[in-house]
């Protein structure tokens, strides 16, 4: 690391990233993150009341959230240095979660017990900093 002189602006650090550092940080800390949050359950309980004072009141419970599955294709870099930019990419993400709820209302017109669940599929993006 290179020391700035802090006379010409506020201290500051320069720090110098290489390719390498991205890759061992998507091989040692990304993939295995991924690995350990799927399947992870939230016990606490969300509960709520909404309404429009006077008329409506809906109550909320939800219960059992969690991150089923969560998955990056391992073949894909993360980052990508180049001489005069950076690219980020994700490519083929997988992700699904869900949760329990329901909800009633007062006075008692609308009522629902139910799962939601939520599946995202081979999902592709990238950004490109020049």
């Amino acid at each position: 690391m290179e020391y700035v002189d802090s006379s010409l602006r506020n201290d500051t650090i320069k720090m110098v990233l290489t390719q390498s550092f991205f890759n061992n940080v998507q091989e040692n800390l990304t993939d295995q993150l991924f690995d350990k949050i799927g399947g992870t359950g939230f016990n606490d309980t969300i509960n709520c009341t909404i309404g429009i004072e006077n008329l409506i009141d809906f109550e909320f419970n939800i219960t059992n959230k969690e991150i089923v599955s969560i998955h990056l294709d391992p073949t894909t870099t993360l980052v990508k240095l180049y001489d005069d930019r950076l690219a980020f990419g994700v490519s083929n993400f997988t992700a699904a979660a869900g949760f329990s709820y329901m909800y009633v209302s007062d006075p008692p017109i609308f009522a629902d017990i139910g799962d939601f669940d939520m599946d995202i599929a081979s999902t592709n993006f990238s950004l490109d900093f020049n």
